[in-house]
């Protein structure tokens, strides 16, 4: 699996995290912690890399 070395990194309420794209899609890092609802203002969020 490549993994690219760029690292992607979130903060916020109830939500920290790393994570990095590999050739499989994105993978998050352990220890990282998400809420379980998606909010308001990152439903119509998305993006797809190639």
């Amino acid at each position: 699996m490549t993994t690219n070395t760029e690292e992607f990194e979130i903060k916020g309420k109830d939500a920290e995290g790393k994570g990095v794209f590999t050739d499989n899609g994105f993978l998050v890092k352990e220890g990282s912690l998400a809420r379980r609802e998606i909010v308001p203002s990152a439903q119509s969020c998305s993006e797809t890399r190639s």
